[in-house]
């Protein structure tokens, strides 16, 4: 997006910086995840010894190849899913445990961390809907500019061709 329409130093320098806000976010949250997620490990491992741990597969490690957007592919694969085929694809991914989605397009391999697919009984796709939800709306806000980009085109265009037949008229006289 930026480099397709953000142009001038100025403009550059802001959405370097409201990326560079966001990445600071994100970051501190993948951080606060970690902390939280090792402090629940310390007390839960002092209380049961060597049982198998049930919340290590609900809050696995995260990485840092885990810490990224999701990506409009992945939503619009699951936004074809009927809510049914949504539960078994994920239960199927959790079972290979492995978060590669086919190749469609056969472009590259793409990853999905399990953030984007870690759900249980309980979430019943309320997160990916919100999530859907959430493409949608960018992806209608990106179409209006674009539409406005196309007006301000044509409103050009048609200024130039009105001054081109003022220029005309005065010709004539």
């Amino acid at each position: 997006f930026k480099s397709a329409w953000v142009r001038g130093q100025s403009a550059n320098q802001r959405a370097r910086g409201a990326q560079e806000s966001l990445k600071t976010l994100v970051n501190s949250a993948a951080a606060d995840y970690r902390r939280h997620r090792q402090a629940y490990k310390a007390l839960v491992s002092k209380s049961k010894k060597d049982e198998p741990q049930e919340w290590e597969k609900r809050l696995p490690e995260l990485d840092a190849a885990d810490v990224h957007p999701l990506g409009d592919r992945l939503v619009a694969q699951m936004a074809k899913l009927s809510a049914e085929k949504a539960k078994r694809f994920i239960q199927e991914q959790k079972e290979k445990g492995s978060s590669e989605i086919p190749k469609s397009s056969g472009n590259t391999g793409h990853k999905v961390p399990w953030i984007w697919y870690n759900a249980t009984e309980m979430d019943d796709f309320v997160i990916n809907d919100d999530l859907i939800l959430e493409w949608v709306k960018c992806r209608a806000r990106s179409q209006r500019w674009i539409e406005e980009v196309l007006f301000i085109h044509r409103e050009m265009a048609s200024v130039l061709q009105h001054l081109d037949n003022r220029a005309r008229i005065w010709e004539k006289r």
